[in-house]
């Protein structure tokens, strides 16, 4: 775990894991990746990181891992739609529709990662602005 070409492979396997809806497995290599480098500066592992615990429906840690990737990365798209998920899961539609709209404008995500999350944006789906 201390060479550097081995360093990412539980976030990136926990990636994996989150995509194939294992979500209890990526839970287990993320919390792995996070105790081996507690000091980790990629926005993207605690959008992952804090998306699996939605999913999961543990928002107080989702909150945690969110906000850390957005302070880390506010311009990311996937860092943008995990905060949007996580307003919308803490029944805050507008907020969500906010976020949605700057995650959006960032044309850095794709249908397949937006159809992923929907089931998380359900305070916001039924208005017409997010159809």
């Amino acid at each position: 775990d201390k060479l550097e070409s081995l360093s990412d492979t539980r976030y990136l396997r926990g990636v994996c894991y989150y995509h194939l809806n294992r979500m209890d497995d990526a839970l287990r290599d993320f919390a792995m990746h996070a105790l081996k480098n507690p000091r980790e500066p990629n926005a993207k592992f605690y959008a992952y990181y804090g998306l699996t615990h939605l999913h999961k429906k543990q928002l107080s840690l989702a909150n945690r891992h969110v906000r850390k990737a957005y302070a880390l990365n506010s311009t990311d798209g996937l860092v943008l739609l995990s905060m949007g998920c996580l307003a919308s899961q803490q029944n805050k539609p507008q907020e969500a529709l906010i976020w949605l709209r700057k995650a959006f404008a960032t044309r850095q995500l794709d249908a397949d990662t937006i159809r992923k999350e929907e089931d998380m944006l359900r305070s916001v789906k039924s208005g017409s602005t997010y159809k």
